[in-house]
């Protein structure tokens, strides 16, 4: 159901309450004000690039295996687990 549409007894949860995230859809309730200003924020997070991994534990050889439905593949004998991702530059 839209927001716009919900009943405004919505707006009657308590600030305590495990239901109180639905007020955040309550068209013209605060905490639906607050949510929109917050959604036009930018927000963005930087991660170093790494040229070659760190020294990986392995119970035996390299095996990549295919994470279906992805072009990603996963090492299933790892201790810590490994995806490998192909980035072009």
């Amino acid at each position: 159901m839209p927001g716009n549409e919900l009943p405004r007894d919505f707006a009657d949860i308590p600030d305590d309450s495990p239901k109180a995230g639905v007020k955040a859809s309550l068209a013209g309730a605060r905490e639906a004000q607050e949510a929109s200003a917050a959604s036009r924020l930018p927000q963005s997070a930087a991660a170093p690039f790494v040229a070659s991994p760190p020294a990986w534990q392995m119970n035996s050889s390299v095996a990549l295996a295919p994470i279906e439905g992805t072009p990603l593949h996963y090492v299933p004998n790892s201790v810590t687990p490994i995806i490998e991702v192909k980035f072009t530059h």
